[in-house]
């Protein structure tokens, strides 16, 4: 994730706690809207995300994010921005970091896993 918090913090001009607090958030809703298998590959493929979503409750009511999960029951862009909102974070802010996960992914894991990310936050994984 140190990786992904670079490219985020470089692309953004956001201080390395800030963007690893927005990539935090995404990877966390990542991780409640698609499949343990499809998250499992991320998991396997991103060093330190796996541990960045647990300390997080997996996408639960815990941790940094707090109650954003329970916030929103909403899915999609939708929830996406919703959870960045909540967090302090812009809509361009919240592009830029999932354009930069999206490019971490796309250069870690199959077509299978960028399409389960693109179905879940369709708007913002087309960054």
């Amino acid at each position: 994730m140190q990786d992904l918090i670079k490219r985020v913090s470089l692309a953004t001009g956001m201080s390395g706690g800030r963007a690893a607090y927005g990539a935090t958030i995404l990877m966390t809703f990542i991780a409640r809207e698609i499949s343990p298998a499809m998250m499992e590959k991320i998991y396997e493929a991103v060093p330190g995300a796996r541990d960045m979503v647990a300390a997080e409750g997996g996408g639960g009511s815990h941790g940094l994010l707090g109650g954003l999960t329970d916030m929103s029951s909403s899915s999609g862009d939708i929830g996406a921005l919703s959870f960045m909102d909540t967090a302090g974070f812009s809509v361009v802010e919240t592009q830029q970091v999932a354009a930069e996960i999206m490019d971490v992914l796309r250069d870690s894991v199959d077509a299978d896993v960028l399409r389960a990310v693109h179905d879940c936050m369709p708007g913002l994984a087309r960054a």
